[in-house]
């Protein structure tokens, strides 16, 4: 008997519980009907198992709950800035200017009360102009204009027709064509001024902004090292690691293998941009591991 009431007593949570084949339920019925230890002993468990469920198996299944959710976020987000880095990785490409040399027509000045009304020939999708005064004369004003097309424009079906410069306050002005490819710059309008067989040449930018790069992630790797004992530093190290690795791979996807550049401030904030959206979205990939 008392075999019996050990095996019963054993049995009763999961009788509580409704858990126990027919065949079992029904031997455990039959002897709490004629055993009132027993009897007693599962009214004590049904007490007990409600209090016992809210306290120690809520807590894990509620964690593991929230775990799902931040895995789900943060899997949304991490897809979301890969998309958007892919998206702006591909129009950095598809839109790099193609500028195009002097040809008789690409571009056309007529003189304007206040200033010169310039307007481009088929092919030409965007164009920008500079003024600025000439040094050696101040009532005197230098122009420069470049015009280019891209392969985001053509599909686009973008088309450059007419803008003016103003012109009001300066007494006599030269206007050059800048062709961006290492050739002389074209005389449009007014007086070279000795300026004859000057070249517009590019930016040297992108070359020194990987020199950079490439010194930064030198100096993480030294501190990194120096560091790595220290559990409050390495962490901030671990995570910046990467970054300079990411601007060179962003530079190099917009430029090209190139050390320099004619539209540097449009190549250096995309490149930018596309470096923080691949940041992003590996510090989201490594928190997802960490989830997992």
């Amino acid at each position: 008997m008392k075999n019996e009431c050990s095996i019963v007593r054993d049995l009763l949570p999961l009788y509580a519980e409704d858990m126990l084949s027919p065949e079992t339920s029904e031997f455990v019925a039959e002897h709490l009907k004629g055993c009132d230890g027993c009897r007693e002993e599962f009214e004590r468990t049904k007490e007990l198992e409600p209090a016992h469920c809210d306290v120690s198996d809520a807590a894990p299944l509620k964690l593991i709950r929230k775990r799902l959710y931040l895995k789900r976020i943060g899997t949304a987000a991490c897809a979301v800035v890969l998309a958007l880095a892919l998206f702006v990785s591909a129009f950095a490409v598809l839109d790099a200017p193609e500028y195009l040399p002097y040809s008789q027509g690409l571009v056309t000045v007529e003189e304007l009360d206040g200033g010169l009304k310039l307007s481009f020939g088929k092919g030409v999708t965007d164009f920008d102009f500079r003024t600025y005064a000439d040094p050696d004369d101040p009532d005197h004003l230098l122009c420069s204009v470049e015009a280019w097309t891209s392969t985001w424009d053509r599909w686009l079906g973008k088309s450059a027709k007419t803008t003016v410069i103003g012109t009001e306050n300066a007494e006599s002005v030269t206007l050059y064509y800048t062709p961006n490819n290492g050739s002389d710059d074209v005389l449009l309008y007014g007086d070279a001024n000795g300026n004859e067989g000057s070249v517009t040449l590019p930016r040297l930018t992108p070359g020194y902004l990987l020199i950079l790069a490439l010194c930064a992630e030198a100096l993480l790797w030294l501190l990194f090292l120096v560091f790595r004992k220290n559990t409050a530093v390495k962490p901030i190290l671990s995570y910046l690691l990467p970054y300079p690795v990411l601007y060179v791979a962003a530079q190099l996807l917009v430029v090209g293998i190139s050390f320099a550049s004619y539209s540097m401030p449009r190549d250096f904030f995309l490149s930018l941009f596309i470096s923080l959206l691949l940041y992003c979205g590996l510090l989201l990939y490594l928190g997802l591991r960490r989830l997992r």
